[in-house]
């Protein structure tokens, strides 16, 4: 028979034990958290930390691999260049690999090119408002992920970032119009996002990218040698 105060040192040594094993999950929770949020960018939000041993692990790696899954699986990229068309604007998204076309109303259209430029407004425009709006409620853009293509129209994911009052940070997906979401990435220099069965079936438009920067500059010297 053991005695009571055996039994006692065994279950404070348990306690001590499990204290211990939740104090080095939680460590190594924090951690994956900091590895989302600062080197993967992900949202840190699909972690959570929790109190039980065992079981928040091995969740917590299976989200893990899946969120690398997903960041292997997009490519990054940016606005290459914005042209008039007929019936709107041509947007180039792409990176030094590959760029390609996006089209989109023409106060959209200009709305990413005056972003892109860094052009200053009389008074906020549409896209103005909605990032004034966000500001005012603790929130702004992590990212932008064009994710889809389907039969010619393209699809996007508005990822934002809100903290409220307590500096609880939530994560939030929105489905929007590719053209709103790149306007508003170029405005808050939010990284741009496309997934990669939209980039290896997109075609590549670098060499019309390339002759329409061309033109431009031609243009531009023309026109400094009339001033001249």
């Amino acid at each position: 028979m053991i005695p009571a105060t055996d039994h006692a040192e065994n279950t404070h040594k348990d306690i001590a034990d499990r204290v211990c094993a939740v104090a080095q999950e939680i460590a190594q929770l924090k951690a994956l958290r900091y590895l989302f949020k600062e080197h993967l960018d992900l949202p840190a939000a699909a972690i959570q930390i929790s109190d039980t041993a065992g079981a928040p692990l091995q969740i917590v790696s299976q989200k893990l691999h899946l969120a690398l899954l997903a960041a292997a699986h997009r490519s990054h990229a940016a606005v290459r260049g914005v042209a008039a068309t007929d019936g709107g604007c041509a947007v180039f998204l792409g990176n030094e690999e590959k760029a390609f076309v996006i089209f989109v109303d023409q106060s959209v259209g200009a709305a990413i090119a005056m972003f892109k430029q860094g052009t200053q407004k009389e008074r906020p425009l549409t896209h103005d408002l909605l990032a004034n709006i966000l500001r005012a409620l603790g929130a702004k853009i992590e990212r932008v992920i064009v994710n889809d293509l389907k039969r010619g129209t393209y699809f996007a994911r508005l990822v934002l970032s809100a903290e409220n009052e307590l500096k609880q940070k939530k994560i939030i997906e929105i489905d929007a119009r590719p053209s709103d979401c790149i306007a508003m990435a170029t405005q808050q220099t939010a990284p741009i996002y496309v997934s990669l069965d939209v980039w290896n079936e997109v075609e590549d438009m670098t060499e019309a990218l390339r002759k329409m920067q061309q033109e431009g500059s031609h243009a531009e010297e023309s026109d400094e040698e009339e001033e001249s």
